[in-house]
């Protein structure tokens, strides 16, 4: 025959079995008390160690643009950001510049009855264009 043994903690030099585990069960509630608190504790310096780290970044940005102003930062960011918006418009609208003039001759074309054909090309090309000018922007 086996020794009896505790399924909570495994010991097995028992003297009264029954007696042990209520002492078991009665640590086993303390100990998730215990760690309920702790992961509360562990989860409320998680929140402020995170907050600290968006702070020292936002100080960081700050810092970036020579300026003690993290508002003013962002103000920069945003300014800077939309620069680089409007620069890529602007690139794009070169491309389409470039291509509209053989893309109106292929429709004038194409009314006057030269069919499909005439205007397939220069707005392929034209669509070819604007399409590796964004490639190459988000590479």
């Amino acid at each position: 025959m086996a020794d009896p043994f505790c399924s909570l903690c495994g010991r097995t030099d028992l003297a009264g079995l029954g007696e042990h585990i209520g002492i078991c069960l009665d640590a086993t509630a303390c100990h998730q008390r215990q760690y309920r608190r702790l992961r509360d504790r562990a989860d409320e310096a998680t929140a402020r160690a995170e907050a600290a780290e968006a702070k020292v970044l936002e100080y960081e940005n700050a810092i970036t643009w020579h300026t003690s102003c993290t508002s003013c930062a962002r103000v920069l960011d945003s300014s800077y950001a939309e620069t680089v918006r409007r620069e890529k418009a602007e690139a794009r609208l070169a491309v389409l510049e470039l291509h509209l003039p053989a893309v109106l001759r292929a429709l004038e074309a194409a009314v006057s009855g030269a069919g499909y054909e005439a205007i397939a090309r220069p707005y392929r090309d034209a669509r070819d264009a604007l399409s590796g000018e964004e490639d190459a922007g988000h590479g």
